[in-house]
């Protein structure tokens, strides 16, 4: 189910001003088995991805119940499908045990970073076709604007390379409204390694690097303040792994080892 909006909010108490955002990467997908760049493009979940996603949002539900937290009733979720399935699962797993599950809400505002030609490519294909441009891409030039993208043909296929900044303000508007909607409440959403890092750094402003986003793991960030879109955030943890060593089919320390190209050199 698809909800338009949420104005219920759920969590811990209502008197609470710090809102908690579980912010979890999809599970994953046939293109990060493949060692390509997704961004915006599509690309299904493989079944390790299907039973990642079952797998966190069991013990999801068991972390949040041993701690008596009542999480809102809407899962959060990027409309790219790897992230819609992910969260379709964790809202099953969360409604079991006879409660409902919650609506899922698609926001493309929760989307990866558009890569354009990369999309699809693995690293090595990206420099061999786009030298110019995935050089300046890896080393961090192109985002920090140190020079302008160079003009090779085919660079701005697929819409081109989204901007660090227009990422990071639709980062920062959609976990404001999700603040705004849910004051004081536990809210589930999910994402992808680009969008989890950018609000770790920008919205969060966590300092020095940051740890690995591995599909699965979850991130969790507090909102203090009224709830508003101006309220403060803080990165409490990143890259979480939460299903034991020995649960969830194949062992969650592959998941954690297995590296991530949705970023270029590495970088999420």
């Amino acid at each position: 189910a698809e909800a338009g909006s949420a104005s219920s909010s759920g969590g811990v108490a209502a008197a609470t001003t710090s809102t908690t955002l579980l912010l979890v990467r999809h599970g994953e997908t046939q293109a990060n088995a493949a060692g390509v760049l997704q961004g915006q493009s599509e690309s299904q979940l493989t079944a390790r991805g299907r039973a990642q996603a079952a797998a966190v949002g069991i013990a999801l539900r068991s972390r949040l119940s041993a701690a008596g937290v009542r999480v809102a009733p809407v899962v959060y979720t990027s409309d790219l499908s790897r992230a819609a399935d992910t969260a379709q699962a964790l809202a099953d797993a969360l409604g079991a045990g006879g409660q409902p599950p919650p609506a899922l809400h698609r926001d493309e505002r929760l989307r990866e970073r558009r890569l354009g030609p990369f999309q699809g490519l693995s690293p090595a294909e990206c420099a061999r076709r786009f030298p110019a441009t995935w050089a300046a891409f890896s080393c961090g030039d192109f985002d920090c604007g140190v020079r302008p993208p160079p003009a090779e043909e085919g660079a701005d296929a697929a819409g081109g390379i989204e901007a660090v900044g227009s990422m990071a303000a639709r980062c920062s508007d959609v976990l404001g409204a999700i603040a705004a909607r849910h004051p004081g409440g536990t809210v589930v959403a999910v994402s992808h390694g680009g969008l989890v890092h950018t609000a770790c750094v920008e919205v969060g402003g966590m300092d020095g690097e940051v740890p690995h986003i591995s599909n699965g793991s979850v991130t969790t960030l507090k909102c203090d303040g009224a709830g508003a879109a101006g309220g403060a955030w803080r990165v409490e943890q990143v890259g979480e792994v939460i299903v034991p060593r020995d649960g969830g089919g194949a062992a969650a320390t592959e998941w954690r080892a297995r590296p991530n190209v949705d970023m270029a050199g590495g970088r999420q």
